[in-house]
């Protein structure tokens, strides 16, 4: 990894220096483990990014817990002038770099106006797309209202959605009611407190992971487990984490830094996701290397790296069990892929299968996302293999660049030929 260092996160928009401070020497070398991804810890290190709440803008919980994980393991990373947090893993010759980015925030709310006397809600702004019926169901939605500091900034205030309407000041989204569960703590909530629907942080129940943020802190997970890797193997490759901010209302993150300048323009982008489950793209057959979403459609080339990864997982050669994957346009929603296909970036996607899409269950009731938990380790391990395939296939590409397929070139000869026969027969 190449030394660069920065004595504190910064914010610098054009970022020539990276934070290690905590780093702990790097790990020592060591061989691939194809079962390194499938180990406890990985599923310990997804356990306490998911147990982060997060909203939109409000995404510090969880860039708190990637930036000790990458500090803790000796890997760089930078703020840019918008708070997204890139890290970067490089080691041996230059190469193009792989970029996997994935969003630090999920539906929520913000609060806009504290409570009232006479117990008075309070009132907040929608966050992210959860259909409005949600919250007309006759049971109310339970939330957790985490204020900016305080005894209970930590576990959150408890909350109940009682009511909506429409937005004010020409605001997109629903504007919330929540009644507080004992009202003597309303002092405690402010304007510009965020809050989440209440739900368990993160459960395993028959080999299916299912948590209230699943879209998507397991593509977060999924980054630093890549990243960790490299780093422990001390593989020469060149691999960033871009870990963005307020994906939910708009891929408004993604769109800062891929116009930022920090990001390098001719790396490969991958878009980490859990998108929704759909025919073709289903629970428990691997993860989905995604050709393109609702937007846009993606690239070929750096499709190919994943591909090149999957099918290496999967070759008897190797010696190494066969971990399946899919590959599907998944139409069901959009993903910061098309922000970088929109900004000129050469780019593809992987996602986990996803159900309870924003935590929509059976009759619009609020319940936890899920993942099978094979998806989710198989994509990591895929994630890894096209890391360390990256220089090997970056080579391949330029080697083959501009080359004849002679067997083309003949057929297109003898089309040349006959051509005169299609004259004849065409001839008025």
């Amino acid at each position: 990894m190449e030394e660069r260092r920065l004595s504190s996160g910064g914010c610098d928009r054009h970022p020539t220096t990276w934070d290690r401070d905590g780093e702990r020497g790097g790990y020592p070398i060591d061989m691939h483990d194809p079962a390194d991804a499938r180990s406890d810890d990985a599923m310990q290190v997804l356990r306490d990014i998911l147990s982060q709440p997060t909203a939109p803008f409000h995404e510090e919980r969880v860039a708190a817990r990637i930036a000790a994980y990458l500090r803790a393991w000796g890997i760089p990373f930078v703020l840019d002038a918008w708070g997204n947090l890139i890290a970067h893993y490089r080691r041996g010759g230059p190469t193009r770099p792989l970029l996997l980015m994935a969003h630090m925030d999920h539906p929520g709310f913000e609060i806009i106006a504290p409570a009232g006397p006479d117990d008075e809600p309070c009132a907040a702004r929608l966050l992210g797309g959860v259909a409005r019926q949600c919250f007309e169901r006759a049971e109310p939605v339970a939330a957790r209202i985490y204020p900016g500091g305080g005894d209970h900034a930590s576990n959150g205030v408890a909350a109940r959605v009682t009511g909506y309407g429409p937005p004010g000041d020409g605001a997109s989204g629903l504007t919330l009611f929540l009644t507080l569960d004992d009202p003597a703590r309303a002092g405690l909530v402010r304007p510009g407190d965020f809050g989440v629907w209440d739900l368990p942080d993160m459960e395993v129940r028959d080999g299916a992971i299912h948590a209230r943020a699943i879209d998507d802190l397991a593509g977060c997970a999924s980054i630093l487990l890549t990243m960790r890797a490299m780093a422990r193997e001390q593989r020469e490759t060149d691999v960033y984490g871009v870990f963005t901010r307020a994906e939910e209302v708009g891929l408004v993150g993604a769109y800062a830094a891929l116009r930022g300048g920090t990001l390098p323009r001719d790396g490969y982008i991958v878009s980490l996701e859990a998108s929704k489950a759909l025919p073709g793209a289903v629970q428990g057959e691997g993860p989905v290397i995604r050709v393109g979403d609702r937007a846009s459609t993606f690239c070929d080339e750096a499709e190919g790296l994943l591909r090149a990864a999957a099918l290496r997982l999967g070759s008897p050669e190797d010696g190494s069990a066969s971990i399946p994957a899919q590959r599907q346009l998944m139409s069901g929603g959009q993903c910061e892929a098309t922000a970088a296909v929109r900004q000129g970036y050469t780019t593809t996607g992987l996602c986990f299968p996803l159900g309870n899409y924003h935590n929509v269950g059976d009759g619009f009731a609020l319940r936890p996302e899920h993942i099978r938990q094979d998806d989710f380790l198989g994509g990591v391990a895929l994630l890894q293999e096209a890391a360390r395939l990256l220089p090997t296939y970056v080579r391949d590409q330029k080697q083959t660049e501009g080359t004849v397929n002679p067997r083309l070139e003949t057929m297109i000869g003898q089309l040349a030929d006959t051509a005169a026969h299609i004259k004849e027969a065409t001839r008025g």
